[in-house]
Formats: structure tokens, C-alpha cells, sequence
């Protein structure tokens, strides 16, 4: 019995147990219930009242919408309105600053313009009404004036029809003395033209005699040259010393006869009294300048048959002891036959061996003048080289150009020369290589080149012609060595 009650015992206080437990998880149950509602009313009041501002915001967005006139009756993004705002403000307030550039800064600039313009319309409207008051003064005076001149028009008609014979009569007079006027006139033509034409003859003829007298001048020019020359050209120098092994000269002009280095002579026999006919037997070109009447140079083109020798004479005719030669040159120039023009070339050789170039026609056909000479040609341009001269076909002012230079050089009588017959004369030798292939070709145009990369060898030993060069002595005398 005493076990029974003590499990009464144990179920009661367990049970008492969990209803305190419930009751008190009941209670916390409820506590938050209660919160939590009041959290939603809270939450809720928060809802409306966003709700009513959103609604306000509404209202105003489009109040304002309907202020600045988008989107009445119809929803407008707030994109759309913006840039329809940054379009009108840059059309009509480009000029304000950005912080002015509204609708309200708009309708007050409008306003602005609007009462600036009706006080100018008011002062324009009272300027008009002073000019329509103006005008109907001086329409009034008017009316007194034509009154005044319709007067004077009746009573000029009248002395005009009392007058008329008079008119008449001075009339026929002033026609008399234009016809005399006019026959006087065609006297005096007559009388002119007359004088024009005595003086185009007399012109024509000044001009023939001129003409007459330049030929004259020209061929007396000649023969005074032909009478006073035993020769036309004579030698610039000679030689006075030859080492054939060297292929080295020594002349007899230095320092004291203003020769340069480069200079190019030709070689005559020193028998020959006319350069400009002789035979060139060789040509030299100076390298070296060693006293005040000697120089070396070396021989550039010669014949073994015909050596040369102590007193052979020298010539060009780019060059005179202590003188200048000039120059004009036209035609075609082309040195090497290449059908390119070598017009660079020859004016090169001109002044490197110190002749001085007056005028030249260029490659263009233009004629080209030396800086500081008052006229193309005169009576110091010594010679006029002429190349080759343009055909039919060239155009027309190549034509006139070459024409004029060569009327220049008539006119001042001035020696003309062909261009082989000019280069053979300075001892100008064209740099061409022939080669001849076949049987008959020589050996030795032929050689063989050292391997790719490699350095040349010597296959065997050499002549004692080819020796290290070392300039010789001035001899004591003339001789050959």
C-alpha cells in the first residue's frame, strides 16, 4: 500500500511539474505573441505612412510634370524628361552657367526678353508715329512745291516755245563745227599714221643695221683672232719630266699659276701649234701640287705606241695661268650614252678644274643663270658647249631656250664647241668596261674572284713593274726614265 501511494506520489509531483512547465512556456508563449503584435502594428503605422509619402511624392512628381508640361495625362520616365531638360537648356541657356540653367532661370530670362523687347517695340512705335508725322509734313510741303514747280514748268514751256528758233539756229552751228571738228580729227589720223609707218621703217631698218654690224662684229672678232694667233688655242703647259713605270708625270706649272688639284689636261705632241686641231695623244690629271712652276700628275689614258715624252704641251680649255674660264652650256647633255642626262656631271667637271659656268640649260629645258651676273652671256663667256640638240618633237619652250642661248652666243661672237670635241679636249675619258666573250676573248678581262667571305690571294709572283710606289726626285734635267 505504502509502494502505491510513494508512485501516486512520484506521478503527482510529476505531473505538477509539467504544469508549471506549460504553464510557464504558456506564458513566454504568450509574452511574445503579444510583442510580436505590437511589432506588426508598429510596422504597419511605418507601411501607411511610407504609403501616404509615396502617395504625396506622387502628387508632387506630377504636379511638377504638369508645372514644366511632360507628361500630362501620360507617364514620362524621368530619363526621358531629363534629357528633354538637357536639350532645351543647351538650346536656349547655352550661354547661362550650369547652376542657372533651370526652367524658372528660363521663364525669367524670357520675361526679360520679353519686357526688353515691348520697350523696344513702345520706342520703335513712337519713333514710327514721329515719322508718320514727319511725312505727312513733308508730304504737305510738297504738294506746295509741285504746286510751285507746275508754275515754273508753264512758264518754262512758254519760254521754251519762244526760245525754240534760237535753239534752232545754235543748233546748226554746233553741227557746222563738229563736221570741222571731224575733218580735222581725220587729218591728224591721217597725219599719224603716217608718222607711225616712217618710224616702223626707220625701225626696221636701225634693227637691220644692228643686225648687219653684230655679223660684222662677229666675223671681224674672228679674223682679228685668226691675224693676231698663229694658232686659235695655244698649249697651257708641257711636260718636263715622264716616268712611264709609275705612269706618273711632272709639268711645268705649280702655285704660282692658280692650278688645283683634279685638273685634267690633254696631251699633244710637242710640235703641235694648234691644240684645237691636233691629235690628243694622251690625258693627265694633276694630284699634286709641289712648287710655284711644278706639279705631278698621273697619266689616265694613253697609247703604248705613241708615249709620251719631256716636252710634250698640255692643254684644256678649262683652265689659263691666272685666269677664269666661263662657260655657257645647252642641248641635251648625256656623256656616257646612256640616254640619262649627265648634266651634274659636266658642270662638276667645269668647276673642279676652275672654270666658272655663266648660264646653262637645265634638264627641265629651263635656262639657268649664276647668282650675281646681269645677263646670261657677254663678252667674258669664253666658250658655249653644246650637247645634243632637241628635235622637233621636244616641246616648244625647250625649243626657244636652246634657240636664245645659241642667238646670245652669235650675238656676242662667242667660240662654240661640241660636247666629244670639248671632253676629248680636257682629257676626259669615259669610264665604259668592254667585255668580249668567245674565242677570241682576251685572258686576262677574265679573272677569277676570291671565294665567298675570303680574302684575295696572290697566285704567284708579280712583275717587277708593280712595285710600291714612291715619288721620284725632281730630276736636275729633262730626260725619261
Amino acid at each position: 500500500m505504502a509502494r502505491e501511494n510513494q508512485g501516486l506520489q512520484i506521478g503527482l509531483i510529476v505531473a505538477v511539474m509539467f504544469a508549471i512547465i506549460f504553464g510557464v512556456m504558456a506564458f513566454m508563449f504568450y509574452r511574445s505573441y503579444t510583442d510580436a503584435r505590437g511589432d506588426v502594428a508598429g510596422k504597419n503605422e511605418e507601411v501607411r505612412n511610407m504609403q501616404r509619402q509615396r502617395d504625396d511624392a506622387l502628387g508632387d512628381n506630377q504636379n511638377l510634370k504638369t508645372m514644366i508640361g511632360v507628361g500630362v495625362g501620360v507617364a514620362v520616365p524621368v530619363a526621358t524628361i531629363r534629357e528633354e531638360f538637357t536639350k532645351e537648356m543647351a538650346a536656349h541657356l547655352a550661354s547661362f552657367p550650369d547652376a542657372d540653367r533651370t526652367y524658372k532661370k528660363a521663364v525669367e530670362h524670357l520675361n526679360d526678353a520679353v519686357q526688353t523687347k515691348n520697350a523696344s517695340l513702345a520706342k520703335e512705335q513712337a519713333a514710327s508715329q514721329s515719322l508718320r508725322t514727319t511725312l505727312e509734313q513733308r508730304e504737305n510741303a510738297a504738294k506746295l512745291q509741285l504746286a510751285k514747280v507746275l508754275g515754273e514748268q508753264k512758264k518754262a514751256a512758254d519760254d521754251l516755245q519762244d526760245t525754240s528758233k534760237d535753239y534752232v539756229d545754235r543748233r546748226q552751228k554746233l553741227t557746222d563745227e563738229q563736221k570741222r571738228l571731224l575733218a580735222d580729227v581725220d587729218r591728224t589720223k591721217k597725219k599719224a599714221d603716217g608718222d607711225v609707218a616712217k618710224i616702223q621703217t626707220d625701225r626696221d631698218r636701225v634693227k637691220a643695221e644692228s643686225d648687219k654690224l653684230a655679223v660684222g662684229l662677229r666675223q671681224a672678232r674672228e679674223k682679228i683672232e685668226v691675224m693676231t694667233k698663229p694658232t686659235f688655242e695655244k698649249a697651257s703647259g708641257k711636260i718636263e719630266w715622264v716616268n712611264q713605270a709609275n705612269r706618273m708625270v711632272w709639268i711645268n706649272l705649280g702655285q704660282a699659276d692658280n692650278l688645283n688639284r683634279l685638273t685634267s689636261f690633254s696631251v699633244y705632241d710637242g710640235r703641235t701649234g694648234d691644240v684645237t686641231r691636233a691629235v690628243k695623244k694622251a690625258s693627265i690629271e694633276v694630284i699634286q701640287v709641289l712648287g710655284p712652276h711644278l706639279a705631278e700628275a698621273r697619266i689616265t689614258e694613253d697609247k703604248i705606241s705613241n708615249p709620251l715624252l719631256p716636252g710634250d704641251v698640255i692643254h684644256t680649255p678649262l683652265w689659263d695661268p691666272g685666269q677664269q674660264r666661263h662657260f655657257a652650256v645647252t642641248g641635251s647633255i648625256d656623256i656616257d650614252r646612256d640616254g640619262k642626262s649627265d648634266l651634274d656631271l659636266l658642270l662638276t667637271l667645269i668647276r673642279t678644274n676652275g672654270g666658272v659656268v655663266d648660264c646653262w640649260q637645265g634638264q627641265d629645258g629651263k635656262r639657268y643663270v649664276a647668282p650675281g651676273r646681269k645677263s646670261p652671256i657677254d663678252g667674258d663667256t669664253n666658250y658655249l658647249i653644246q650637247g645634243a640638240r632637241p628635235d622637233d618633237s621636244s616641246p616648244r619652250p625647250w625649243l626657244d631656250v636652246h634657240s636664245a642661248i645659241n642667238d646670245d652666243a652669235d650675238k656676242w661672237a662667242i667660240k662654240k664647241v661640241r660636247l666629244d670635241d670639248f671632253l676629248a679636249q680636257i682629257g676626259y675619258r669615259r669610264e665604259t668596261r668592254v667585255i668580249t666573250y668567245g674565242t677570241g676573248a682576251p685572258p686576262g678581262q677574265l679573272r677569277s674572284t676570291a671565294p665567298q667571305g675570303g680574302a684575295p690571294k696572290s697566285t704567284g709572283t708579280t712583275s717587277g713593274l708593280f712595285q710600291e710606289r714612291k715619288p721620284p726626285k725632281p730630276p736636275a734635267g729633262n730626260g725619261t726614265r
